[in-house]
């Protein structure tokens, strides 16, 4: 979410835009002229980017709201130039090799022509566009000043900024792990990664190998779940309103004789077990049987799955999978996917009654 701030005469408003932040402090200070104001600018990002990236999106912050104040003073103020870039801070994002930038002391100049003089308008669309270019242009390769001028225009870096959101907004989700592509030796894997500020406080839709999990984002959209993998080539798909990213890992692990995977809603509490034809049984209180079954996952909130598996040297018979209403919470959408030999196999979806310890569905499979 793009926000930025601004003070003018002591009074802060909030200005909002789309998905990339940048809070912007507008201060303007008495000049020697009546025809012109010094307006001093922060801008910062609020989502982690590759560096120049995060260093453009902060300084494109502080110039676009630099030409809307040169505005607000009156129909007759234009943005005249840049007086100083400001200084540059940048923060590493964990070790995901991306940045927070943010630009403090930027200043800029607005002018009131004065009506006496004749204004030349052309001198001045060159001038606003070598500014935009003298502020930018070093973060994008030195471009020269009449390609800059070409891609920018007076008000090119808002239109940079646009371009940029409305790529976010077509595909907001970026997996930041696993890689796609990647290898694993594990069954269950994190799954993490961010909607770019596209979906704070939202629940996104987890997909994998014909299970579908829910996962609520951050207040700054980042998401972290695990899933269950099968043997060979996975599938990790991770949508916000219909639009999703999808990455493929490939698990290096022992194939299985069986395994079922429970996913519901969040906030309530549900058990997945499993009774084996000697008699045993896995569940939340006795985790794994030796070479009968294993539950890989317990979860008490649904934020992530729950998952039993069933090795091949398991013992032939039956292997009924149940799940176990245990908050008693009613009306909770919930999906048992099972596999056998490693491919999807029987699926049940359910909602939840309202007694505490129900029996919500069943699947019972003949090894």
């Amino acid at each position: 979410m793009l926000s930025m701030r601004s003070i003018r005469h002591s009074a802060c408003r909030l200005k909002l835009a789309l998905f990339y932040g940048s809070f912007l402090c507008v201060v303007p200070f008495q000049s020697p002229s009546a025809d012109t104001q010094i307006i001093v600018a922060e801008g910062s990002t609020e989502t982690c980017h590759a560096r120049p990236i995060a260093l453009n999106l902060a300084h494109t912050g502080a110039l676009n709201d630099a030409h809307r104040e040169c505005e607000a003073l009156g129909a007759e103020w234009r943005f005249g130039k840049l007086q100083f870039a400001g200084y540059e801070q940048c923060k590493q994002c964990g070790n995901s090799g991306e940045f927070e930038c943010k630009v403090t002391q930027a200043t800029f100049v607005c002018k009131r022509p004065d009506p006496k003089k004749k204004v030349n308008k052309e001198s001045e669309a060159s001038s606003t566009s070598s500014t935009i270019k003298n502020a930018f242009g070093e973060l994008e390769g030195n471009k020269s000043a009449s390609t800059a001028s070409a891609s920018k225009g007076p008000f090119g870096a808002l239109s940079e900024l646009d371009d940029l959101n409305k790529k976010i907004k077509a595909q907001p989700v970026r997996i930041l792990s696993p890689a796609n592509g990647a290898t694993t030796s594990s069954r269950i894997i994190d799954v993490s990664g961010d909607t770019q500020g596209y979906a704070t406080n939202s629940v996104l839709d987890v997909q994998f190998n014909g299970a579908s999990q829910q996962v609520l984002t951050s207040n700054t959209g980042s998401f972290d779940t695990k899933v269950a993998l099968k043997s060979g080539r996975n599938e990790i798909k991770v949508c916000v309103r219909e639009k999703c990213s999808a990455v493929e890992v490939n698990a290096d692990i022992e194939k299985l004789s069986l395994m079922a995977t429970l996913t519901w809603e969040g906030g309530s509490d549900l058990d997945l077990r499993v009774d084996t034809p000697s008699g045993n049984t896995c569940n939340f209180k006795k985790q794994s049987t030796r070479g009968e079954c294993t539950l890989d996952i317990d979860d008490t909130k649904g934020a992530r799955p729950e998952n039993i598996s069933v090795p091949l040297e398991a013992p032939a018979g039956e292997y009924k999978f149940t799940v176990i209403n245990f908050s008693g919470r009613a009306g909770v959408s919930g999906r048992i996917q099972t596999y056998h030999n490693d491919k999807p196999f029987i699926t049940r979806n359910f909602i939840t009654g309202s007694r505490k310890g129900d029996v919500e569905a069943t699947i019972v499979i003949t090894k």
